[in-house]
């Protein structure tokens, strides 16, 4: 038996099909749900669920009336119309509606009951008192009794083999501690959303997603399976706090623990979109939050570091400063570069190095090869002659100083620099993988970390 955890508040009106797939599932499921202070009728469809499983001959009551609209929705501008299940114009032309295969009239507790007594599946209520996902989720965690745990958001979909495809990939590989999968998305989907998705279900291997983490979260914690111990006892839980999100909290808390958690090559988890969610409400999954929380952990993942370069430009470099800024702790030795980093990549007649020009191997460096390389000596040079720097505890701040030059070569003999490179442009992260590697033997100590969406 796996126990499967669910957080709910306000799950209504997807909470009926997300435990209609759990009651499909072809593993026996010990299912705890949490409710923390719905006021939608999620707590009484939940107890109704719970009162056909005690009692499966006596007839379903009739369905409660619908909950009313969300206050606050706005209003359909003339000649628009709107979605009132995700707010947003249907004639946007980022936003696509895509349905979940045979959605269409809700389950009643009572069909969902008869598949839960049909497969032996079990159903355990829990009540946060509204102190939120975390309680909520912490809640089911210590009341779970099977060794292995599985997470279900209220209102997500899940293939009926999802668990059992979980458990063959655990015995498979004998060298994952979980495993998670690939993810569908469906309902209200923007187009950067879909690419987020796409790039998420690229990564397969522990080794990826763990390297991936300061780029975006590289899985959904709710798609895998893993042992009850690692969640409860190695991470203490999970952490409700007001900084940043609790998924990439957890992915970065897992990353810490040295956990090798891999996915399967399969979309086995609806991920559905509307805008009640709280990726689209919750503040603390706004941008800035997340680049506090990648900041914290990037921090703490450099223990031994003195000097930390960030290679950025513009507004992004900015909020990387204030980010690192506000998560650098007092006693932190460290010296803080910033590189406004603008390569020269186009002469002003607008001729461009043709494609392999100077060398294929290991030579060129594209357009960026056009720049004089600078030594870390005459960079730090630089700074101690035009940057400016602030201090905060023991770590010094330096100003961002302009450069155009290509990253010169980390010296290899210590361990004591490290260098990150932050660029929402596509074209100048390429610029930068393009001018590291033309100018460093090996890959860095650290690896190199490409956020795109900083």
């Amino acid at each position: 038996m796996i126990s499967v955890i669910m957080p709910c508040r306000n799950g209504m009106p997807f909470l009926p099909w997300a435990l209609d797939d759990l009651a499909s599932s072809s593993v026996a499921l010990e299912v705890l749900v949490c409710d923390d202070g719905s006021s939608d009728g999620s707590a009484e469809w939940l107890q109704r669920l719970h009162t056909a499983l005690e009692a499966p001959d006596v007839p379903d009551a009739p369905d409660a009336p619908s909950a009313p609209d969300a206050p606050g929705a706005p209003d359909a501008p003339d000649g628009e119309s709107w979605d009132p299940a995700c707010g947003l114009s249907s004639d946007t032309p980022w936003v696509q509606q895509e349905p979940w295969p045979g959605e269409d009239a809700a389950p009643s507790p009572a069909v969902v009951s008869r598949k839960m007594c049909a497969a032996g599946h079990r159903l355990v209520l829990l009540n946060s008192g509204g102190r939120g996902q975390g309680a909520a989720q912490n809640a089911c965690l210590q009341a779970a009794s099977a060794p292995l745990v599985g997470l279900m958001d209220a209102d997500d979909r899940g293939d009926p083999e999802r668990f059992q495809k979980l458990l063959d990939a655990l015995k498979d590989h004998r060298d994952w501690i979980g495993a998670c999968s690939q993810v569908r998305i469906f309902g209200t989907v923007s187009e950067g959303m879909a690419r987020y998705v796409q790039w998420q279900n690229s990564l397969l291997q522990p080794e990826e997603l763990m390297q991936s983490r300061f780029v975006e979260i590289p899985a959904l914690h709710q798609s895998g399976l893993y042992p009850r111990s690692l969640l409860l006892e190695t991470l203490q839980g999970y952490r409700d706090l007001p900084g940043w999100p609790i998924d990439i909290d957890t992915w970065m808390r897992l990353a810490e623990a040295g956990a090798r958690i891999g996915k399967v090559p399969m979309q086995l988890y609806g991920w559905r979109q509307h805008t009640l969610q709280s990726t689209r409400n919750h503040g603390r999954c706004g941008i800035d939050r997340l680049r506090n929380c990648k900041a914290h952990f990037l921090l703490r993942s450099l223990p031994k570091i003195r000097r930390l370069e960030i290679w950025s430009t513009g507004e992004t470099l900015a909020r990387w400063r204030e980010a690192l800024q506000s998560q650098m702790p007092k006693e932190a030795r460290m010296e803080l570069a910033l590189l406004d980093w603008r390569p020269k990549g186009r002469s002003r007649g607008g001729a461009r190095r043709k494609e392999g020009e100077g060398g294929g191997g290991g030579g060129g460096g594209g357009a960026a090869a056009y720049a004089t390389v600078k030594t870390e000596v005459e960079l730090a040079a630089e700074m101690d002659g035009d940057g400016e720097a602030t201090s905060q505890g023991q770590a010094v701040i330096h100003e961002a100083i302009p450069c155009s030059s290509p990253p010169p070569p980390l010296d290899r003999s210590h361990e004591s620099v490290a260098r990150v490179f932050v660029f929402g442009s596509e074209k100048l992260r390429a610029k930068a993988k393009m001018s590291s590697e033309a100018s460093s033997e090996a890959p860095g100590r650290w690896g190199r970390l490409d956020w795109p969406a900083a």
